[in-house]
């Protein structure tokens, strides 16, 4: 292992990337992006700093893992998610700052936590009800969301939410049906139905095509970590349509957003991403009318090409400018 600060004396990258070839694809290259993401990313004017900017803080995190389960098959797997929402009140925080040190227990008392937790089949795991393992995760994963409800004196579930995103669903790369004998082209709509082609069931999460990466025989952590993903950020939907439901947007203006990792997702549920970004327009547009701010939402990136890129170049940049 090198220490710190050490490099490699024969630095190969170094020398392909200045070699003639690649700087003359380089000149040929440019950024993909759309007119509309440009002027999203137009640097602007930081805001004002004032002392009443949040005074709550409602974070968004999930993890995920995959087990092995002591059956007479071997390699069964159940696949394990929680997303976990803490609200902290920071004006009660500022108050225990201000005279240190503070009670423990005083300190519990400035958040409230809500969670999602959910086991779903992975390898060599069939419900009672389908005949296959994929089949069975898709099955589960549709109840779960069909299931799911945030406040008990509001019940729309998690899947209601879904299906609004579903809704505004951009038309390219539609779904095919999930079974692998099947080749029928998919516009699957709200709820649960039927394959127009080989007649069996699909269901509206279908969508999401997290079952591609479904492996019969192997792990799932990957297939695992999507649902995850989807949950963290339609969790986040689903709490700013509730508030929107219950006529308290104008309460949104001391609440900051936190969600762990990117605002974007990625793999086959990436569409979701340009339906939470119409929602959150949506949203905000009426926050904003009704309080002159803006939504404050932060994605917190702690690894990846973000963190990497910050940590080096423009790190750099911006300690010598």
């Amino acid at each position: 292992m090198p220490y710190d600060g050490e490099y490699a004396k024969y630095q190969t990258i170094n020398r392909i990337s200045e070699t003639e070839r690649v700087k003359q694809l380089l000149n040929r290259a440019k950024v993909s992006i759309s007119d509309e993401e440009r002027e999203l990313i137009k640097p602007s004017k930081a805001p004002s700093r004032e002392d009443n900017v949040a005074q709550l803080v409602l974070a968004i995190d999930g993890s995920n893992t995959e087990i092995d389960i002591k059956s007479d098959y071997p390699g069964a797997k159940i696949g394990y998610c929680t997303v976990a929402c803490v609200l902290i009140d920071l004006r009660l925080v500022e108050k225990l700052e201000s005279n240190r040190p503070f009670d423990p227990v005083k300190f519990r008392k400035t958040e409230k936590t809500a969670t999602i937790d959910a086991a779903l089949p992975s390898s060599n795991v069939v419900t009672r009800r389908q005949i296959s393992a994929k089949s069975s995760f898709r099955d589960e994963l549709f109840d779960l969301f069909a299931n799911y409800t945030f406040d008990e004196e509001d019940k729309t579930t998690l899947l209601e939410t879904y299906e609004e995103l579903l809704k505004v669903k951009p038309t390219t790369n539609p779904a095919k049906c999930p079974y692998s004998d099947c080749d029928e082209i998919l516009d699957i709509k709200s709820g649960h139905g039927n394959c127009g082609k080989c007649k069996r069931p699909i269901y509206s999460t279908d969508e999401l095509r997290i079952h591609e990466r479904f492996n019969e025989m192997g792990s799932n952590a990957e297939a695992i970590s999507y649902v995850m993903q989807v949950w963290e950020r339609i969790f986040l939907i689903h709490i700013l349509r509730g508030f929107e439901r219950k006529g308290l947007l104008k309460n949104l203006d001391k609440i900051a957003f936190f969600l762990d990792g990117p605002l974007a997702i990625f793999g086959p549920p990436a569409w979701l991403s340009s339906s939470i970004k119409k929602e959150l327009k949506r949203v905000n547009s009426l926050v904003l009318a009704e309080t002159d701010k803006d939504i404050i939402l932060v994605g917190i990136e702690k690894s990846g090409g973000f963190v990497s890129h910050f940590e080096g170049p423009c790190q750099e940049f911006c300690v010598n400018s």
